[in-house]
């Protein structure tokens, strides 16, 4: 009964809720090959892409799994700047560390230390900065896709 009442809600279902006009798809239709293309619309049941090959109709009850194509920028930049952010830090601690100690003055005493770092702060906005950019790119240059339908 359970798999009965899905049947007929992804068959009552629209198949492309949202999604606009241009956007780069990919669908896999029941028992046949997975097409991609660009999404034009729907007319009646069926679903219209511009494919490399020319214009193709899918009726929409062949359709098994519909996706759509992603460019996340935001998520990976903003991973990359914190990423970033944390090694330059640590390298800069690393680096930067400077301990010098002059001996005591007293037979027991312990030696006099001071610890300095360097420019912490320009080391890490200078992380933050490069893999916040490099996590663009990646993200940019490798669309992530979204299932859509079912």
């Amino acid at each position: 009964m359970v798999t009965l009442s899905i049947l007929l809600l992804q068959l009552t279902a629209p198949i492309a809720p949202g999604i606009p006009s241009g956007s780069v798809v990919r669908i896999v239709v029941a028992g046949g090959p997975r097409l991609s293309g660009r999404y034009l619309g729907t007319t009646g049941d069926s679903i219209i892409l511009k494919t490399r090959a020319g214009y193709v109709r899918i009726g929409a009850s062949r359709v098994d799994s519909l996706w759509t194509q992603q460019r996340d920028i935001l998520g990976p930049t903003l991973r990359g700047a914190w990423i970033g952010a944390l090694m330059g830090t640590a390298i800069q601690l690393i680096r930067g560390l400077r301990v010098s100690c002059h001996p005591a003055s007293g037979f027991l005493s312990p030696p006099a230390c001071r610890t300095t770092f360097g420019s912490v702060g320009k080391a890490a906005a200078t992380g933050a900065v490069i893999a916040g950019a490099t996590g663009a790119t990646l993200g940019f240059a490798f669309p992530v896709w979204r299932l859509r339908f079912p």
